[in-house]
């Protein structure tokens, strides 16, 4: 996800976080005082543990399934400039350290800032 776009909905979740609790900007309240009321989490620490959930279900796939299909397929053509993505070879992480929950979330944890 873009940062830009991380950004934008951070501003509407602690927009929406303020109406709930009955704040306006007006009140000195901290974001860490409003989500500590209402128990919740940041948009994007939820987004990117899912994010990794959703890789792991994928990779965990048998190679027969689509969904592992369209993930391994090679596509043709030079790609155009643009930031690097994030890929497990970065993190120095591989897919066999999927395969096993426990050493991929001790893995993960130190990588992401995640919780949990």
């Amino acid at each position: 996800m873009k940062a830009t776009h991380e950004d934008k909905l951070k501003r509407t979740e602690m927009r929406m976080i303020r109406w709930v609790c009955g704040v306006s900007l007006r009140n000195i309240k901290t974001s860490k005082e409003l989500r500590a009321r209402l128990g919740t989490e940041m948009i994007g620490v939820v987004m990117r543990r899912n994010r990794i959930r959703w890789f792991v279900h994928v990779e965990r796939m048998t190679k027969d399934d689509w969904v592992k299909r369209c993930t391994l397929m090679e596509v043709g053509g030079s790609r155009l400039r643009e930031r690097p993505k994030m890929t497990m070879r970065s993190m120095n992480l591989t897919n066999i350290d999927t395969q096993d929950r426990q050493k991929w979330r001790r893995k993960i944890r130190g990588k992401t800032g995640l919780p949990g």
